[in-house]
């Protein structure tokens, strides 16, 4: 179940705290809780770690949440030039 809209990288890492089961993945969630928002590389490489570490989460949330982080990370891509 979707805990709320998903619009940044901090709902999908919320998101991932409550309902993945996956203790790497809540790691990397946590991480990425802690980085500034102006810190636009950082913020793009712990979404890929997030995003590497959800494939084998399961249900509506999980994949909502993938679907943002992709998205995201897209977005993140143009802007840091990576």
């Amino acid at each position: 179940m979707l805990l709320q809209k998903l619009h940044t990288p901090y709902d999908c890492a919320r998101n991932v705290l409550a309902e993945c089961h996956n203790e790497y993945a809540k790691s990397y969630a946590q991480a990425l809780l802690t980085i500034h928002p102006h810190d636009l590389n950082s913020l793009y490489t712990q979404m890929l770690y997030l995003l590497g570490n959800l494939q084998h989460w399961r249900g509506d949330g999980a994949k909502v949440t993938r679907d943002k982080l992709r998205e995201l990370i897209a977005s993140y891509r143009t802007i840091v030039g990576a």
